[in-house]
């Protein structure tokens, strides 16, 4: 859920047309699937549904969130 430098820079490369960087962000979001594949495979395919949902999302404090329920 990190924002991190993949996003920003396959965004970038994807509007200049940049096809080098393009083909290397290829390989590396490839090799970041199979290893969340695996990850998969190995922790939750025994003890969990077939599916599993996953949400990208923003970090939110305990403290936060009680104070966002009483301002409703």
């Amino acid at each position: 859920t990190y924002d991190c430098f993949l996003c920003p820079m396959l965004n970038k490369a994807l509007r200049t047309f940049d096809i080098e960087s393009i083909m290397h962000l290829g390989f590396f979001i490839q090799d970041l699937q199979r290893h969340i594949e695996q990850l998969h495979t190995k922790q939750f395919l025994d003890c969990q549904p077939q599916h599993l949902q996953i949400y990208r999302g923003q970090g939110l404090s305990n403290d936060e969130f009680e104070r966002i329920k009483q301002n409703q």
